[in-house]
Formats: structure tokens, sequence, C-alpha cells
């Protein structure tokens, strides 16, 4: 398979293996920050932070 796309693209074998990679590290990455951003996210409203006022103000006090 990996061979077919190669050629349909006009790559090497390597060059389709290393966008592959790329690829999946880039979802993975994104996965991870969306997990984080979620998680913080819950903690500020469990906080009662809702916008960037009443985090401007919880950062004061």
């Amino acid at each position: 398979m990996a061979e077919e796309i190669a050629r349909e693209e006009g790559k090497t074998l390597s060059g389709v293996v290393q966008e592959a990679l790329r690829l999946l590290k880039r979802q993975r990455f994104s996965e991870e920050f969306k997990s984080i951003q979620d998680y913080w996210s819950r903690k500020a409203r469990e906080k009662g932070i809702l916008t960037e006022e009443d985090l401007e103000r919880y950062l004061k006090d």
C-alpha cells in the first residue's frame, strides 16, 4: 500500500513513510493539546473563571 502511494504521488517509499509519521505526530500533538486545554478549562470553570476579565481578577488576588 505504501509503495502504491509512493508511485501515485511520485515519491520514494521513505518519503511516504516520513510524511505519514509527520502527520501522526501532528495528530497526537493536537489530541494532547485538546486534552490539556479541556483539563484547564474545567479547572477554570470550577473556580468561576468564564471570561478574560474573570481570569484577570483571579490573577490579581
